[in-house]
């Protein structure tokens, strides 16, 4: 779908169901105790509805993160392995990684979503 045709569905489809749930939350938040598991619920819905309707506002925003979080997946689970260095002197380098990890994490998924070598494309980069 083109971003216009995302735009019109999601106004088609989500827009009135976003309407409801603001409705209900404005016509019994005033009921609940505030520190209710419900009443916490409707503070924090409530805090948050402006930016829950953004994807509303362009066909090309997504309703949630789920694509982002995929593909930064398997980054994530290596910096777990990175505990498990196999010496001594490897596992104190690898101990920088944490300091410098949100960098890469972002440029492989980058890499990884565009279909790049990320190590082709270093290498040429150094080249320059």
């Amino acid at each position: 779908m083109s971003h216009g045709e995302r735009h019109a569905l999601h106004l088609e489809k989500s827009l009135p169901i976003i309407n409801e749930i603001g409705a209900y939350i404005y016509r019994h938040k005033s009921q609940a105790t505030p520190l209710s598991p419900i009443g916490k619920a409707f503070e924090y819905c409530s805090n948050r509805w402006r930016s829950l309707q953004n994807y509303l506002a362009d066909g090309m925003l997504e309703i949630d993160s789920n694509l982002v979080e995929n593909s930064i997946r398997p980054l994530a689970l290596g910096r777990k392995n990175y505990l498990f260095a196999g010496s001594h002197s490897l596992s104190r380098e690898t101990g920088m990684l944490p300091k410098t990890l949100p960098c890469f994490t972002v440029f492989f998924a980058t890499c990884k979503s565009h279909d790049i070598d990320p190590q082709k494309w270093l290498t040429l980069s150094c080249l320059k």
